[in-house]
C-alpha cells in the first residue's frame, strides 16, 4: 500500500508527516542509555546477590539474563531504526551516534546493516530480498533458528572492527567492575551477559523476525507484513516498538518512539491501514510458540 492507496486526505497526510517524521538525538540517545542502565542494574544485582543453591539466585539469574537479552534486542532494533536516519538528517552524525549508542553493544555498524536492510525494502518478496530465505524452512523452527543465528554471526564476523570495538567495550566494563567491586562479581556479570548474548538473544531474535512477514500469504508487501502488538511482543520480542512492522514498511522513516502514536493516528483515519494485519493476542502468540498456525 503506497500513500496513494491510503484513505488519508492530503491535509491528513500533511498532518501525519509534520507530527511523526522528525528525528531526535535526545530521544534516541536517552532511550538507549535508559535501557542500558536498567539492564546493567538488574544484571549487576543478580551478580552481587548470588548465593549457591538458593532459589533467589536462580530467579535473579533468569530475570537478569532475559532482561539483558531483551536489552540487546532493543539495541539491535535501534540499529535498524537508525539505518532509516531516525537520529539526524545529517548522515554522518546519524551513523556515528547509532554506532556509539547502539551498535557498540551488539557488534554492529549501521552502514553495513543498511546495505542489506535497504534491499529488503527495495526488493521485497523477490529473490533479491535477503529476508525471504529465512521463511523457507519455518516448519523446522529449531534448525531454521540455528541456521539464521549462524548466518547472523557470520555477517557480524565479517566486520572485524565492529567485533573488536564490542569486545573492548565489554572488556572495559569487566575491568571497571573488577576495580570497583571484585573479580568474583565481574566474572558472574560476564557469565550472565554471555548467556544473554549467545543463548537467549538468538531465540528472541528468531521469534521476532519470523513474526514480521508471511511471504506465502500475499504477493504484496502490505498483505504479507504484520503488526505484532500483543503484550509479550511489546515487552519481550519487539522492545523498541519494532512490532509495528506493517507501519514501518509503509512509512520507514518514522522514528520508533513515534510508532505507537502514528499507529493510533492511522487506525482512526486510514481505512486501508485498519484492514491490514494487526496481531494483538498474547494467547495467539503462545499458540504459535508451540507450532499452531493461526
Amino acid at each position: 500500500m503506497s500513500i496513494h492507496e491510503s484513505s488519508l486526505t492530503d491535509d491528513e497526510y500533511s498532518e501525519f508527516l509534520n507530527r511523526y517524521f522528525k528525528p531526535s538525538v535526545i530521544q534516541f540517545v536517552g532511550r538507549s542509555l535508559l535501557s542500558t542502565l536498567i539492564a546493567f542494574i538488574l544484571t549487576v544485582s543478580a551478580a552481587i546477590y548470588w548465593h549457591e543453591n538458593q532459589m533467589t539466585t536462580w530467579i535473579l539469574a533468569v530475570v537478569a539474563v532475559v532482561s539483558f537479552a531483551v536489552h540487546l534486542r532493543f539495541q539491535e532494533n535501534l540499529v535498524h531504526s537508525g539505518s532509516h536516519y531516525c537520529v539526524s538528517h545529517n548522515p554522518v552524525a546519524n551513523d556515528l551516534l547509532v554506532n556509539i549508542f547502539a551498535g557498540l553493544q551488539v557488534a554492529q555498524q549501521v552502514k553495513a546493516y543498511r546495505l542489506s536492510h535497504s534491499m529488503h525494502h527495495t526488493y521485497f518478496g523477490s529473490d533479491n530480498d535477503p529476508c525471504k530465505a529465512r521463511y523457507e524452512n519455518q516448519h523446522r523452527p529449531l534448525r531454521n533458528m540455528l541456521s539464521m543465528t549462524l548466518s547472523f554471526y557470520q555477517q557480524i564476523n565479517a566486520n572485524k572492527i565492529a567485533v573488536l570495538m564490542t569486545v573492548l567495550y565489554y572488556t572495559g566494563l569487566y575491568a571497571l567492575v573488577v576495580q570497583t567491586v571484585s573479580v568474583e562479581i565481574a566474572t558472574r556479570l560476564l557469565m550472565l551477559v554471555l548467556m544473554a548474548f549467545f543463548l537467549v538473544l538468538p531465540v528472541i531474535r528468531y521469534i521476532a523476525e519470523m513474526a514480521e512477514h508471511d511471504y506465502a500469504l500475499s504477493d504484496s508487501e502490505f498483505g504479507s507484513t504484520f503488526n505484532n502488538l500483543s503484550v509479550v511482543d511489546r515487552w519481550l520480542f519487539h522492545p523498541a516498538a519494532d512490532g509495528y512492522h506493517l507501519l514501518h514498511h509503509l512509512y520507514p522513516a518514522i522514528p520508533f518512539w513515534q510508532h505507537k502514536k502514528a499507529h493510533r493516528f492511522l487506525m482512526e483515519r486510514d481505512e486501508q491501514y485498519v484492514n491490514g494485519h494487526h496481531k494483538t493476542s498474547t494467547v495467539e502468540k503462545f499458540r504459535l510458540f508451540i507450532g499452531e498456525k493461526s
